[in-house]
């Protein structure tokens, strides 16, 4: 196959832009389904097509291509995991989790105030300060 019967109005770009769609589709389930965070499965989905352009010129086709990159992306989701685990993430839980089965509240409800977040107050200092010295 030459290289101009790649053109935009050839069948093979659209057909390639398919089953890459496809494959970042089934690399991502997997990723998603080893990490269950839906950010982790995104970045590896990604990173797996990173990681395969960097190395195309060290394939060396024992495999077919869904099979390297399946297999870029389990390693790379496996790392990802034992880097949280030994950090402890797994143990930590997100200010959205639910209290418990039987609540709808979560721990942010618990944490919440009407009073200004230490951003905001210092932003309004910084305001005041800025009037101050202006006014003078």
């Amino acid at each position: 196959m030459l290289l101009q019967d790649w053109g935009p109005t050839s069948g093979y770009l659209s057909e390639l832009r398919r089953e890459l769609v496809y494959t970042g589709l089934i690399i991502f389930s997997v990723a998603l389904a080893l990490l269950r965070n839906r950010a982790d499965a995104e970045e590896i989905a990604q990173d797996t097509f990173i990681r395969a352009h960097r190395g195309l010129a060290r394939f060396r086709g024992d495999s077919s291509l869904a099979t390297w990159l399946h297999r870029i992306a389990v390693n790379l989701a496996r790392n990802r995991y034992w880097y949280f685990f030994r950090r402890k993430r797994h143990a930590t839980l997100s200010l959205d989790c639910a209290l418990s089965d039987e609540s709808d509240a979560t721990f942010a409800d618990l944490v919440a105030t009407e009073a200004p977040s230490p951003a905001r107050e210092a932003r309004s200092k910084d305001a005041s300060a800025l009037a101050v010295t202006g006014a003078s």
